[in-house]
């Protein structure tokens, strides 16, 4: 599977971080961490859920999809970041 990037940095503010990243059925989660582990950026969004009736929960992948990236780019660029 092929991964998608995201380029968030310039030659001139290039910097290494770590994600942490929870999905869940209600929320999505992510921390960005620096090379010392102090939280240099965190962003979330509830999470949309599809109610058959039938007592099940399910997650459509393009709307996971959108909420995950969405979230990633928030948490790349909240103001603890820059």
């Amino acid at each position: 599977m092929k991964g998608t990037s995201l380029n968030v940095s310039n030659s001139v503010n290039r910097r290494q971080v770590v994600l942490g990243i929870d999905i869940g059925t209600t929320n999505i989660k992510c921390c960005a961490y620096d090379q010392f582990c102090n939280v240099i950026g965190e962003a979330h969004e509830k999470m949309t859920t599809i109610n058959p009736g039938d007592g099940r929960h399910e997650i459509e992948p393009d709307i996971l999809w959108n909420i995950f990236q969405g979230v990633v780019k928030k948490c790349l660029f909240s103001k603890f970041y820059f």
